[in-house]
């Protein structure tokens, strides 16, 4: 079955800190240092704080460096990773960096930050700046952007979730901006429960009806991240392929289930309906509905036990998805036989073909 690809992403949010001591952020214009502090818990030392990604380009293998002193003397250097290393343009990721040993005489830290550029960032897509929460009422507020070259339409919101350290106090969404043209920006704001607490915020935003279909590109989703697949679920996040499976998550270890993979292959290959048959009676309300029978409009679907049904809430299985995609990618054809596990599946064709096309290398070599 297929899984939704990625893992924890800012598991951990920020602590807070017990014990302030100065710091000072050493950066260019690129990579930002924001919030940050220091605390003391048992003799170690703890700097968190965040990032900022101020340049266009997407930002990698992100490596944060405090240097301890007392005065001008060094007194010990502490490196690590942010917690996400894969930092999209004008996003913002925490990081926390633990010195062990008790510092003797140690009155202020110096922390800096290095990455390197992968891509630049697409050209399309919703995007959030100036976001800022007030904790005193508990709202929060911003704007956002649609920098796709068409109308966002109707229903663009904003969905947030507050975190008070690794927990998740509270979930809301802006009401809808009614319509954002290309180019344009809107306000938000976002109440949250005057019980919630937390100054951590993750923040996405998502059209929820109408034909163009997008997603920000700033703090993509909050549960992603030790995974070897976080650039593609960046991909179909920039490409408005996934909106994830609620407010600011991709729920990465859920399977994958046939309704999920039809609206994922009809937003990647931009199909619309071309019939008004309804193909099958077991999808008949369902949320996508639309999607199914678009994909059995461009053959891609023949159904699953019957030419009557679909069976929308079925996972899919790594055969179901090889044809999925090879129907409609169009995929060339091969002669190569690349796995041994797959000689009695109706899919083989497809497997091979996926196997040529590079799209997949299988489990456990040789097997699919």
């Amino acid at each position: 079955m297929i899984r939704r690809f990625g893992a924890a992403l800012i598991g951990l949010a920020l602590t807070m800190p017990l014990m302030a001591l100065p710091v000072t952020a050493n950066h260019g214009t690129v990579l930002v240092v924001t919030e940050f502090s220091t605390y003391v818990v048992g003799g170690a030392t703890h700097v968190v704080g965040t990032i900022t990604n101020n340049d266009d380009s997407r930002r990698t293998s992100i490596n944060v460096t405090a240097t301890f002193k007392a005065g001008t003397t060094v007194l010990e250097t502490q490196s690590g990773p942010a917690y996400l290393t894969n930092l999209a343009p004008h996003a913002t990721t925490p990081f926390h960096i633990i010195e062990p040993t008790p510092l003797v005489g140690h009155d202020s830290t110096e922390v800096t930050v290095t990455s390197t550029t992968t891509f630049s960032g697409p050209a399309g897509g919703l995007e959030l700046n100036t976001v800022v929460l007030d904790g005193t009422t508990d709202t929060l507020t911003g704007n956002v952007k649609n920098e796709h070259a068409t109308s966002a339409g109707s229903q663009v919101k904003v969905f947030a979730a507050r975190l008070d350290g690794a927990n998740v106090t509270d979930t809301a969404a802006s009401t809808a901006v009614a319509s954002l043209a290309a180019g344009a920006s809107s306000p938000f704001s976002i109440t949250f429960d005057a019980a919630s607490t937390g100054s951590t915020v993750l923040v996405v935003a998502q059209t929820t009806s109408g034909t163009v279909l997008l997603t920000s590109w700033l703090n993509y989703f909050s549960d992603i991240g030790a995974s070897a697949f976080p650039n593609e679920i960046a991909f179909m996040a920039d490409e408005a392929i996934t909106l994830g499976c609620g407010p600011a998550i991709y729920c990465p270890t859920q399977y994958v289930t046939r309704e999920q993979m039809a609206a994922f292959l009809v937003r990647a290959l931009g199909l619309t309906r071309t019939t008004t048959t309804d193909w099958f009676t077991d999808d008949d309300g369902r949320q996508l509905e639309n999607e199914i029978n678009t994909l059995r409009d461009h053959g891609i679907t023949t159904g699953c036990t019957s030419a009557v049904l679909f069976c929308p809430t079925q996972t899919v299985t790594r055969e179901q998805m090889a044809a999925f995609i090879d129907r409609g990618y169009a995929l060339p054809t091969t002669t190569t036989d690349f796995f041994t596990d797959d000689e009695t599946s109706f899919a083989e064709a497809n497997i091979n073909r996926m196997a040529a096309a590079g799209i997949t290398t299988g489990c456990t070599s040789p097997t699919l």
